[in-house]
């Protein structure tokens, strides 16, 4: 009698570590790593002369837009940006200046994403160089 106890009271927590068990299995599963971010540089140009002091932002498919500054030699840098596609704008850099002259070198077009015409494609961890030539 005492052994058939002794038995059934170890029947009874087999469920339980068997679903301890599972869990830790399931658990345990490592998650595929993130696909690898790349890097867009380039240089802005209006009409053949440097479009540098200004801003560039690319704006993703899913609605993410994200900014940087543009140097005075006219060059420009993302990092880790996730692959996929993008349109890109440029636009006046904001001035601290009260009343600030408007830069007539970057069109209405270039800043809107709909009407910048420029497109770009990151593929999976590569970086990509992209030179914007507005007229």
């Amino acid at each position: 009698m005492e052994m058939s106890r002794q038995l059934t009271s170890k029947l009874r927590v087999l469920p339980f570590l068997v679903l301890l068990m599972a869990c830790s299995a399931v658990g345990c599963s490592e998650d595929p790593p993130p696909a690898p971010a790349g890097t867009l540089s380039g240089t802005i140009t209006t009409k053949g002369e440097i479009c540098g002091n200004c801003r560039v932002a690319i704006h993703s498919e899913t609605g993410g837009s994200v900014g940087r500054t543009v140097t005075e030699s006219g060059t420009f840098e993302f990092k880790n940006v996730p692959f996929g596609d993008y349109r890109v704008t440029v636009y006046q850099a904001p001035s601290n200046d009260p009343a600030p002259t408007f830069d007539t070198r970057i069109r209405k077009k270039y800043r809107k994403a709909k009407t910048s015409g420029f497109k770009v494609s990151i593929p999976s961890g590569e970086p990509v160089v992209y030179d914007l030539e507005m007229n």
